[in-house]
């Protein structure tokens, strides 16, 4: 089950209840965020449902947030996302980043003991002692650990999910976090 809660000024939809670790879904900004929230939320119901406590931080890319100053905002060090994660859970062995496209670029450098990431525009480089799991569509260049196939939402007129898609990529989320970051 998810709720909305305010969390250092800023609207996070949150996993209820008491978990032994965090995942942070990152997405990208602009149009993509919009795209792909639905994605997001149905992945965080099914890690949730299988113990994992999600966190989906809303960064106000579009200026929305009364606290954020969107004008001279560095997503690269985005100090909101450290902050809101710290709060969640302080230990960073027991925290895991899952990001959307060019949501990996934001606080690349984010102390979390897993990152996988789905599509990324550029090549991530992985923070020391941080594993990383890269899912690229079959079509997309790039490296990639594994390579799907699956519609590339963020791409489509309007925000929706597929739910086939949404399923295998929840299945491979928990799965490479239960070994990597549950261990």
């Amino acid at each position: 089950m998810l709720h909305t809660d305010w969390i250092e000024h800023s609207p996070c939809l949150l996993s209820i209840g008491r978990f032994d670790h965090w995942i942070c879904l990152v997405l990208p900004p602009d149009d993509e965020a919009n795209r792909l929230r639905r994605t997001a939320a149905q992945i965080m119901r099914r890690l949730t449902a299988q113990g994992w406590g999600c966190a989906l931080p809303d960064l106000s890319y579009y200026g929305e947030n009364p606290f954020l100053n969107i004008d001279n905002y560095d997503f690269s060090s985005d100090r909101l996302l450290r902050d809101m994660v710290s709060r969640l859970c302080p230990d960073t062995a027991r925290r895991a980043r899952v990001s959307f496209r060019a949501g990996g670029q934001v606080a690349p450098d984010l102390p979390v003991l897993g990152h996988w990431c789905l599509s990324p525009p550029t090549d991530i480089k992985a923070r020391v002692g941080c594993a990383q799991r890269t899912l690229r569509l079959h079509r997309e260049p790039g490296t990639a650990d594994l390579r799907v196939h699956g519609p590339p939402v963020w791409r489509w007129a309007e925000p929706g999910e597929d739910p086939a898609f949404t399923s295998m990529l929840s299945a491979d989320i928990a799965a490479w976090l239960a070994q990597c970051v549950a261990s």
